[in-house]
């Protein structure tokens, strides 16, 4: 598969992502939460059936998220700060 193919697989994924989610709830999210999201779903990925189709779904969807955070830092200029004591923004 080429990397053109690669790279509009993340990118139909992020478009889902966005209609999903939105711009509003993604510049809520503080880099720990981000971070969080791309483990849990790197922990999907580790989890999914080697080698299956469901394994590059799930890298897929990590490397989406992980434009989703940059996407947002552009937007912002970086990441809000925690708003609650166990240092997530969202709720």
């Amino acid at each position: 598969m080429s990397l053109h193919q690669v790279i509009s697989d993340v990118e139909d994924e992020r478009l889902r992502q966005g209609d999903r989610w939105g711009v509003i709830n993604d510049d809520r999210h503080t880099l720990d939460d981000w971070l969080l999201f791309i483990n849990k779903y790197s922990r999907l990925v580790e989890n999914a059936e080697p080698n299956s189709a469901d394994q590059r779904e799930r890298l897929v969807q990590v490397a989406a998220l992980s434009v989703a955070a940059v996407e947002s830092f552009d937007r912002n200029r970086g990441f809000p700060r925690p708003a609650n004591e166990y240092g997530l923004g969202c709720s």
